[in-house]
């Protein structure tokens, strides 16, 4: 990004306002300004530490504990990891037995 310190600024505080009052996860906030993950964590820490105090204590003075739209987003994209997780675990059973297959299949045609 150019080095423009009113976009800074205002990226800034949106990112504040996003974490600190919002409830937005660091990640989801890097995601919606379109800045890296360590931005927003870096950004997060000093708006905490001009204020002496950790962020996690700020956050929850602020409000800025999950919505109910996070936490139902969290439990939906955990319920979706679980899923995947199990159709990779089929997938990969399944890789495993072609391999099997293949290998006796190859034995069985050698002279």
């Amino acid at each position: 990004m150019k080095n423009n310190s009113k976009l800074r600024n205002k990226l800034f505080d949106e990112a504040v306002r996003l974490y600190y009052c919002e409830g937005v996860s660091e990640d989801g906030v890097a995601r919606r300004l379109g800045v890296g993950h360590t931005t927003v964590n870096r950004w997060v820490n000093e708006y905490a530490d001009q204020r002496k105090t950790d962020k996690h204590t700020l956050r929850a003075e602020m409000g800025g504990a999950k919505s109910e739209k996070a936490v139902a987003q969290d439990a939906e994209k955990d319920k979706l990891l679980r899923q995947l997780t199990r159709k990779l675990h089929r997938a990969r059973k399944q890789v495993a037995m072609l391999e099997d297959l293949i290998l006796t299949l190859t034995l069985e045609r050698r002279p």
